[in-house]
């Protein structure tokens, strides 16, 4: 439990469960937007987080960092999402979050901060194969130790150490190549 704040059946009460729902949710789809592939529900997503969190606060599990429990919850929520979504791939998806997702980045970092990140989630997501963006995104972006992210992947951590090298190299041809070209160049360069 989170608290002594229990209903009489020994139940979080719904006060408690509502604070920790309206103070993470932010939180909860940037998270979400992070690690899900293109097009995913980011609120089906998060409200299957929400739900897997409150069945842990209804077994009486002590929970001693809400957001810390909830980023994992998140993360590996949106992993079995996108493993379900690759065995039934199907059409094209849609790029873009709904306005409500956009807003929720913006207003956690800031609009352009926003933006920027939004760019670069979408080169990483075009130009890393799933099992090198989700090592790099849980390692470097989330912040979650090699063992944790091995853990969420089901992957050996060496595997993690060596899929994050793998991105890195990835991303840096990729901006490499991208300078060379006039139509790719970085802000304020020139020809």
């Amino acid at each position: 439990m989170l608290s002594d704040d229990k209903s009489p059946n020994g139940d979080p009460t719904d006060a408690e469960f509502t604070k920790i729902y309206n103070a993470h949710l932010g939180m909860v789809k940037a998270v979400i937007f992070i690690v899900a592939d293109k097009g995913a529900d980011v609120d089906a997503i998060a409200q299957e987080t929400f739900i897997r969190l409150l069945t842990r606060l209804n077994r009486g599990e002590r929970i001693n960092s809400p957001q810390a429990l909830l980023r994992k919850i998140a993360t590996e929520t949106a992993i079995d999402h996108n493993r379900s979504a690759a065995v039934k791939r199907s059409s094209a998806t849609e790029v873009v979050p709904e306005g409500g997702m956009w807003f929720s980045v913006a207003e956690t970092l800031s609009p352009e901060t926003a933006l920027e990140f939004a760019e670069l989630l979408d080169t990483i997501k075009t130009v890393l194969s799933p099992e090198l963006r989700n090592a790099l995104l849980l390692r470097e972006y989330i912040g979650f130790t090699p063992r944790v992210t091995a853990g969420i992947l089901g992957i050996r951590s060496a595997t993690v150490s060596t899929n994050v090298l793998r991105a890195k190299r990835a991303l840096n041809r990729h901006y490499a190549l991208a300078a060379l070209r006039p139509h790719g160049m970085l802000k304020g360069e020139t020809a």
